[in-house]
C-alpha cells in the first residue's frame, strides 16, 4: 500500500509539471494505460486534493518533501 501510494504521488507529480489545470491533471491520470488501477485510483484522490497554481503547486511539494525526510 505504501508503494501504490508513492507511486500515485509520483504520477501526480509527473502530470502536474508544469502546472496545470486539475481537470487536465485529473484527465491524464484517467488516462495513463500503464498504472494499475489501485495506483490511479489514489492519483485522483491526491489530484483531487491537489492545488492549482504555482504558488499553491510550491507548497505541495514543500510538504511531501517534509515526509520524505
Amino acid at each position: 500500500e505504501l508503494r501504490a501510494e508513492q507511486e500515485a504521488l509520483s504520477l501526480v507529480r509527473f502530470y502536474s509539471t508544469p502546472p496545470i489545470s486539475k481537470d487536465e491533471l485529473l484527465a491524464r491520470i484517467r488516462a495513463d494505460a500503464t498504472v494499475s488501477e489501485p495506483v490511479r485510483e489514489r492519483a485522483l484522490e491526491f489530484a483531487r486534493q491537489w492545488p492549482e497554481g504555482k504558488r499553491g503547486i510550491f507548497a505541495a511539494y514543500a510538504k511531501m518533501n517534509r515526509f520524505r525526510a
